[in-house]
């Protein structure tokens, strides 16, 4: 009986202690992720369409974001476009990562879409097939494309500017 008290015990504060670090609201995630997303002058600057996949966070912002060559899809239809163009086509994929209750870091990651239609077996027979390459952030090590912090007196969240580190060139006396 010691025992299943323990472990019952034991349950309930991992739980609890654990608990906290998933609680930031679904409103403060949506406008973090559209400030990201906006704030992305290299992406708003080049030329073209930008696809955005859509994700279960995504999908929530998507008409929201306010900018008119920003394209969200699902995987599905970038799919289709890269059948229909007959490349390959970026697209970029937004998700988070919680590191602690007032802390959040939004990444914005690329995606190679690469599909043909041809006829082949895969738990039955299909008619299209279809990679998805992620890319590698490089070797920096993590730096995320915003962090934000929360102001408990101001009740607002704030932009962290990260500086990357630059690389000198090693010079020989």
């Amino acid at each position: 009986m010691r025992i299943v008290l323990i472990f019952i015990l034991t349950v309930a504060t991992t739980k609890v202690s654990l608990g906290q670090v998933d609680s930031i609201r679904r409103a403060d995630l949506d406008s973090l992720y559209i400030r990201t997303i906006r704030s992305q002058l290299d992406l708003m600057l080049s030329s073209g369409y930008k696809y955005f996949e859509i994700t279960r966070n995504t999908e929530r912002i998507k008409d929201k974001v306010g900018v008119d060559f920003f394209k969200f899809l699902t995987q599905e239809e970038l799919i289709d476009i890269s059948i229909k163009q007959k490349k390959s086509i970026r697209a970029h994929r937004v998700v988070h990562k919680v590191i602690s209750t007032d802390t959040v870091d939004i990444n914005i990651g690329d995606v190679m879409v690469t599909a043909k239609r041809s006829i082949h077996f895969n738990h039955g027979l299909r008619t299209k097939k279809a990679n998805f390459s992620i890319s590698c952030s490089g070797t920096d090590g993590y730096i995320p494309t915003s962090r934000y912090i929360l102001d408990k007196k101001l009740n607002a969240w704030d932009k962290v500017d990260f500086v990357k580190p630059k690389h000198f060139p090693l010079r020989l006396n």
